[in-house]
C-alpha cells in the first residue's frame, strides 16, 4: 500500500471517526442516556491493514471515554486473540444488559467474505455469520 493510499485511508478514518463520534454524543445529551461502545477488530488481509484497523478501533474507544464521557465500562474494544467469535457473542451478551433508552453501538473493522449466500465476518477462528 502506498504513501498516498494510507494517507486516504487516514483521511476515512477521521471522516468515519467523526460520524460516529457524533452518533455517540448527541443522544447521551440531549436524552441524558447511556452510551455503550462495542468495537470488534477482526483479520486484516495483511499486516499494514492489521495495524491499521487497530489503530482505528484503539482511537475510537479512547476517544469515546477520554473526549466524550462515555463511560470506561460500557466501551468494549476486542482485539487480536479477544477478538474471537466468542469474545463478539459475550459482548453481545453483556449489551443486552442496556436501557431501551440507551445508545448502543456496534463498530466492526476488518475483513469478511460472502459466499454460497453466507456473509461472514472474519475472525480468529470460526468467522462470525448473521446465524
Amino acid at each position: 500500500m502506498g504513501s498516498k493510499t494510507l494517507l486516504e485511508a487516514g483521511l476515512t478514518l477521521t471522516r468515519i471517526t467523526m460520524l460516529l463520534l457524533a452518533l455517540v454524543a448527541t443522544p447521551s445529551v440531549v436524552c441524558a442516556q447511556s452510551t455503550h461502545l462495542l468495537i470488534v477488530v477482526g483479520l486484516a488481509g495483511d499486516p499494514e491493514h492489521g495495524e491499521l484497523f487497530k489503530k482505528w478501533g484503539t482511537t475510537l474507544a479512547d476517544t469515546a471515554t477520554q473526549k466524550l464521557g462515555v463511560a470506561k465500562d460500557h466501551v468494549t474494544l476486542l482485539t487480536d486473540a479477544a477478538a474471537t467469535r466468542d469474545g463478539v457473542v459475550k459482548a453481545f451478551g453483556a449489551l443486552a444488559a442496556a436501557e431501551a433508552d440507551d445508545t448502543v453501538v456496534i463498530v466492526l473493522f476488518g475483513h469478511g467474505t460472502y459466499a454460497n449466500k453466507t456473509a461472514k465476518f472474519n475472525l480468529t477462528g470460526p468467522d462470525m455469520t448473521p446465524q
